[in-house]
């Protein structure tokens, strides 16, 4: 059974008009593993997809752990 587990995270969008950037802060990222579950983190927009290096990966439940993630 799962139970109901939040994510905080912050994404600031900033753009000129020509390019754009994003930054993500992932503020409260600290889940406890689901057994043969994997978290994707990215995004997609059309038929443009992007994943975050961390994707995938057991670390995805700890964002909050990684150094930098949490906007300090």
């Amino acid at each position: 059974m799962y139970f109901l587990q939040t994510v905080t995270f912050q994404c600031l969008l900033i753009t000129d008009g020509q390019s754009t950037f994003t930054v993500f802060n992932y503020i409260d990222v600290d889940l406890k593993p689901i057994q043969n579950k994997k978290i994707t983190i990215g995004f997609q927009y059309k038929d443009s997809f992007e994943k975050n290096s961390f994707s995938q990966k057991n670390v995805a439940f700890k964002m909050s752990n990684v150094p930098g993630n949490r906007g300090k």
